[in-house]
This record gives C-alpha cells, sequence and structure tokens, in this order.
C-alpha cells in the first residue's frame, strides 16, 4: 500500500526550522546564492526538494533579464507540515541554461536546519564543497526573498 522509508541517520539533509519537516537532501544543493546587502536572504538552488507546496493565492513573479530577452518566473513554496514559507520554485526558463531551469528551487537557508549525521545545524551556515560556485542574485537575475515572506505564520 505505500512506499517503506528507510532512515538513515548518516544521510546529510536540510529540514524545515520551524518544524523539522524534511525538504531536500545534500546531494541536491548545487549552488550558493548570496545576498551581500542582505545576508540573511542567502539562498540555495536545489534541484530537487520535498514535502513542499505552492499555496492557492501564490502570484507568478516574472523576472526579465536586461540585455536580453530571457524570461524566469517564479512562484513562492511553504512547508507541507507548518505552511512556512520557506523559498521559491522556477515556473519558467525561457532560456534555461546550468543553474536556473524549471523545477529548481530557491530556498532560503535561514529558514531551514541541517542534518550533518550527527545533529542538526544552521543551515545558512554550510558550505559547498570547495571549487563549487557561489554566485550572486544578480548574477543569476533571480529574484530576492523579501522579509515579509519569510515570517513565520502565527
Amino acid at each position: 500500500m505505500g512506499s517503506t522509508y528507510i532512515f538513515n541517520p548518516s544521510k546529510r539533509f536540510y529540514v524545515c526550522s520551524v518544524c523539522q519537516n524534511h525538504v531536500a537532501s545534500r546531494e541536491d544543493y548545487l549552488y550558493k546564492v548570496v545576498d551581500v546587502a542582505e545576508p540573511i536572504l542567502n539562498a540555495g538552488i536545489f534541484e530537487d526538494t520535498v514535502n513542499l507546496h505552492v499555496p492557492n493565492e501564490s502570484q507568478i513573479h516574472l523576472y526579465g533579464n536586461t540585455g536580453n530577452a530571457s524570461n524566469t518566473a517564479f512562484i513562492v513554496v511553504h512547508c507541507n507540515i507548518c505552511n512556512t514559507c520557506l523559498g521559491q520554485t522556477c515556473v519558467l526558463a525561457s532560456q534555461p541554461n546550468s543553474r536556473i531551469k524549471e523545477g529548481r528551487v530557491l530556498l532560503a537557508m535561514t529558514r531551514l536546519l541541517y542534518w550533518n549525521g550527527h545533529q542538526q545545524v544552521d543551515g545558512n551556515k554550510i558550505e559547498l564543497p570547495a571549487g563549487a560556485p557561489q554566485l550572486t542574485r544578480q548574477q543569476l537575475g533571480i529574484p530576492q526573498l523579501k522579509h515579509e515572506q519569510l515570517v513565520i505564520p502565527e
């Protein structure tokens, strides 16, 4: 009747910082996106995520890259358990590239905890492996999460 989930405590993964709901595996963390002006808004680009949903009232935000004709659209995603806004997912990439493509998810690292195999730590303090790119939002042409999108619902 359903799949069996085998818990592997040595596996590394990210959870919602509010309810500890599993949202992504370490292997799916591709890029760190830094916000120089507001480090609290640092994000990570993930290839695959779980236990997230798009609220009914969400609006799609379209972003155009100046200098070319490409458009990218993002929509907010929330935790399935506590409904906290955790980031945005790309729903349209008219000119996808190796970094931004439809289906990839931009998660606010300050909203995540990281299970390192022994304990949970602040997701914003986890670094990518040596040599992995650290990019700015401007380099990627992706939106900035707003403070009000990161407020925990009452």
